[in-house]
């Protein structure tokens, strides 16, 4: 699914290129879901989806331009900062020859 940024007005939509630079290179499979709401004079971001919800519903408040730093830290704090060093979780299930 990769990213996706819900906001509303000229105003979030400029703020989606310093969440997704926050959030770096994500492989096309990881699944993030991202709120901005403004709340004079300040932002609101949540996260509503992240990968193994390791960020679900983590929020923060505050101008702007500490937006991308702290969701930078929160990405490094949860261990998602290098996605290629990941490996997805795919389903495995053997098919079983009969003889």
């Amino acid at each position: 699914m990769g990213v996706r940024i819900l906001g509303d007005g000229p105003e979030a939509a400029s703020l989606e290129a310093v969440v997704r630079a926050a959030l770096g290179g994500r492989p096309a499979w990881e699944t993030w879901i991202i709120a901005l709401v403004k709340q004079r004079p300040r932002w609101h971001l949540t996260v509503l989806v992240s990968p193994e919800d390791r960020l679900g519903e983590w929020s923060f408040v505050g101008p702007a331009e500490m937006l991308g730093l702290a969701l930078k830290e929160a990405v490094r704090e949860v261990g998602l900062e290098n996605p290629e060093r990941r490996i997805r979780d795919v389903p495995h299930s053997p098919e079983r020859r009969t003889a």
